[in-house]
């Protein structure tokens, strides 16, 4: 990424390698090419309340929508290049929403919204696009959001000891109180209904000088409560359509027991006789989800459709040993994983597992998922292992690997490759007859009037040319051979306080290279099998560019690219992938990136990465 900005709070503008304008229209979350106005495009940036973007051709100006000429555009002073060390951690970023850390610091709302705790106050943003939609302030401190039926539950301190239970509307602001440790109501785990306003806390609905652990308060969808005692300790695992669900907890000698609470009753469960503890549920309108362990096995997932029949039919899915945890996602999925992102697997509504496509590009395996970090599901978003974020993307790429967790390596490519890699930054002293140097043949030029004569007389060629060329007033003639030909060629410099003009010249004549360069030097021409490849290094607005033509091997131009780099020039290198010319860029970690002269050679700007330098390509150190 070379610079990026925001036209307005949905439109934002990018310039990335190699020269490429990128448009978004939904505050940064997907950016699409658009044809820049003219030349190469450099950088974009603000100033003055308007949108600029600057481009080997000039200065343009956003207007309606459209970046039209405007030579009075200021500076571009107040842009800021995107520096290497933190590109890749931004590209990420704008890749995909950054789900919380804390796994009840946000919750879904209906309409694809989140609702989350940021900077002391509840935002509600786009799921998608991460957009902020409205901000409201918080019942209380230290809260926790959870999901409920038609909007969102905090449950807060308040008092510097009290805790409350509060409830909102999902399109209204203002917080309803429900429950408050202050009114001598009494603090407990609190469970809420997806489906209804009913919720259930473990603890008496009203303050009691002893306190037992079987008490439960249900609150139904009237906001009636109900004080319930349990036969023995347990857990509300969920609750649904006004039903909650209280299943034992550290029971390892036998299946747990459990039962559903609705209204003033309390009835038993059966659970699948080889369940054991622990046991995490989700209750959806598809059905009870039990992810559990068995005698045989660590993890084991159960799967019935109506838990209050008599008995419940349970569907069992067996989970292979190598997956480790599991999670259950709002949507009734169930996500089982192992150590690293290649061993991931779901099951949907209790189909069995399937494996998905891997959300790692490169290695999955080298990107570990920490047992101790926290996994957990907001809305679309599920967090695994601390690593790994599963998006509401396309099923090719449903997770992004953090920016500090990439593979150590590439990935394998087809051995059916040949690298051709030369020094990087082209030659600063034109006065070195690199011909002689590399060929073994001398070259010798004169310039009287408008008539240009080269001459080569070395071992291996001889040769001569003269013609008559344009001739900018007061030009002075330099040149030197080309690297690696066998053949007579050189490059011819001609230079002038107005400018320079450079030509390829051939015993056939001279083709002008067009570069438009105002300085001496900083041009080079090499041989390759199918011609010639010139390049010219410059910089403007802090962006490297490198002008890449190829020529065939009468010196007639082929094709022509201008790379704008936000690599220096010394770390970009003239070669070749496979008999296609183009540039190796030194990338960050040690690798070697490659960029076409014709992007069709590599399907529009896709990018051949290659571990570097090694012995195929040891050119490029």
């Amino acid at each position: 990424m070379l610079s990026v900005c925001f036209a307005s709070a949905t439109d934002a503008y990018a310039v990335s390698e190699p020269g490429v304008l990128r448009a978004s229209h939904d505050g940064g979350r997907r950016f699409t090419v658009l044809r820049a106005p003219a030349g190469v495009p450099l950088s974009v940036w603000n100033a003055d309340d308007d949108t600029f973007l600057r481009t080997t051709a000039g200065t343009f100006r956003l207007t309606a929508g459209v970046f039209v000429p405007d030579a009075s555009a200021p500076s571009p002073s107040a842009w800021l290049a995107v520096p290497r060390s933190i590109d890749q951690g931004l590209l990420d970023a704008a890749a995909s929403l950054p789900v919380p850390l804390h796994p009840q610091r946000a919750a879904a709302l209906p309409g694809g919204r989140i609702a989350l705790i940021r900077d002391g106050a509840l935002q509600i943003v786009d799921a998608r696009t991460g957009r902020a939609l409205s901000r409201d302030t918080l019942p209380g401190d230290d809260c926790t959001l959870h999901p409920a039926h038609r909007g969102l539950r905090a449950v807060c301190r308040h008092q510097a000891w009290a805790t409350l239970v509060a409830s909102r509307d999902a399109d209204r602001p203002g917080w309803t109180i429900l429950r408050d440790e202050a009114r001598a109501e009494p603090a407990g785990a609190a469970t809420f209904d997806d489906a209804s306003a009913a919720w259930a806390v473990q603890a008496p609905c009203s303050q009691r000088p002893e306190i037992d652990p079987r008490d439960v308060c249900l609150y139904d969808d009237r906001g009636v409560a109900h004080e319930l005692r349990l036969p023995s300790p347990a857990t509300i695992a969920a609750v649904h359509g006004g039903v909650a669900l209280a299943i034992e907890s550290d029971r390892a000698d036998r299946a747990p027991r459990a039962w559903l609470l609705h209204d003033g009753t309390v009835t038993p469960l059966r659970l699948p006789d080889d369940l054991r503890s622990p046991v995490s549920a989700s209750w959806s309108r598809d059905g009870l989800s039990l992810v559990h362990a068995t005698p045989g096995a660590p993890l084991a997932l159960s799967v019935t459709p109506a838990p209050a029949g008599a008995p419940p039919a349970w569907r069992r899915v067996a989970v292979p040993a190598h997956l480790t945890r599991a999670l259950l996602a709002p949507d009734g999925s169930a996500l089982f994983f192992g150590d690293d992102a290649r061993s991931l697997a779901r099951s949907r509504r209790g189909d069995s597992l399937s494996t998905p496509p891997s959300p790692v590009i490169g290695a999955a395996a080298a990107l570990p998922l920490d047992p101790s970090a926290p996994s957990y599901c907001v809305g679309p978003w599920c967090r695994l292992g601390g690593a790994l974020t599963l998006a509401p993307a396309t099923p090719a790429a449903l997770a992004i690997a953090r920016p500090d967790a990439l593979p150590p390596i590439a990935p394998t490519r087809s051995p059916q490759r040949a690298i051709r890699c030369e020094h990087g930054a082209v030659t600063r002293a034109p006065e070195i007859d690199r011909g002689a140097a590399v060929s073994g043949h001398a070259v010798s030029w004169s310039l009287e009037g408008s008539m240009l004569s080269v001459n080569w007389s070395g071992e291996t060629s001889q040769g001569a040319v003269a013609r008559a060329v344009t001739v900018r007033p007061g030009a002075r003639p330099s040149g030197r051979g080309v690297q690696g030909t066998r053949s007579p060629a050189g490059l011819i410099e001609l230079c002038a306080p107005t400018g320079c003009d450079h030509l390829l010249a051939l015993p056939s004549g001279y083709t002008a290279l067009g570069l438009g360069r105002a300085r001496p030097g900083g041009v080079e021409v090499q041989q390759r099998p199918r011609g010639y490849v010139a390049r010219a290094d410059d910089a403007r607005d802090g962006v490297t560019l490198v002008t890449v033509v190829a020529l065939d091997p009468a010196g007639v131009i082929t094709a022509r690219r201008t790379f704008a780099l936000a690599a220096a020039n010394d770390e970009a290198h003239l070669g070749s992938w496979s008999g296609r010319d183009g540039l190796w860029i030194d990338d960050r970690e040690g690798r070697a990136r490659f960029l076409a002269l014709d992007p069709a050679d590599t399907g529009g700007e896709a990018l051949v990465t290659v571990p570097g330098p090694d012995a195929s390509h040891a050119g490029c150190a």
